[in-house]
């Protein structure tokens, strides 16, 4: 992501799909950066977009007919943000805040 100031940021993301849970997650892992609270503020909003842009894949067990697609696997709304830089509690509390409304009330 780039920030106003031109300042580049790479956030690595991975979607973690349980087929047998029929479930699936998203983990993100931002490096140290000035704008690690902004970059939170933007996943907050932005998690969905990087969850429908992951390839499909099917998983089945050996010998089974039926297979289940990552495309039926449902978003359990857990959404992991690991940082190596330190937040103050005010931000961290509005990080946190943030996260939820951006999640619940589209």
């Amino acid at each position: 992501m780039t920030f106003a100031d031109t300042t580049k940021l790479r956030v690595l993301y991975h979607v973690v799909q349980d087929f047998g849970g029929r479930s699936k997650f998203i983990v993100f892992y931002g490096p140290s950066s000035p704008h690690t609270y902004d970059a939170i503020e933007f996943l907050a909003g932005a998690y969905k977009q990087y969850i429908d842009t992951m390839p499909s894949s099917e998983a089945g067990s050996e010998g089974s007919q039926s297979f289940t697609k990552s495309s039926e696997l449902m978003f359990t709304g857990r959404i992991f943000i690991y940082y190596e830089d330190s937040l103050m509690l005010a931000q961290l509390g509005q990080a946190c805040g943030s996260i939820w409304t951006k999640r619940y009330w589209r």
